[in-house]
């Protein structure tokens, strides 16, 4: 299990359709994928629960992925999240 904090880059400027976008990529793993947004978590594969997290800039979350790709996917989201390097889904 990986977890990492991380705070978020300006999302919503960075791509279309950000939480969505979140989901396709978290969906692209095996690993189990969850963020953590202070006492509420979620499964980053679902998109109702990334909506209730509504992701905005300077927002703290924890992402947590266990499993057979934990690390790939970990790399992945926080690249994604933090909007270092806008990747095309």
């Amino acid at each position: 299990m990986i977890q990492r904090n991380i705070t978020l880059g300006n999302i919503e400027e960075a791509y279309k359709h950000p939480v969505a976008e979140m989901v396709q990529l978290a969906c692209q793993y095996e690993s189990k994928v969850e963020l953590t947004c202070g006492h509420f978590t979620i499964n980053a594969k679902s998109i109702m629960g990334a909506l209730a997290v509504a992701p905005a800039k300077g927002m703290a979350l924890t992402i947590t992925t266990d499993g057979a790709d934990e690390e790939e996917a970990c790399d992945a989201l926080e690249q994604y999240l933090i909007c270092k390097a806008p990747q095309t889904i």
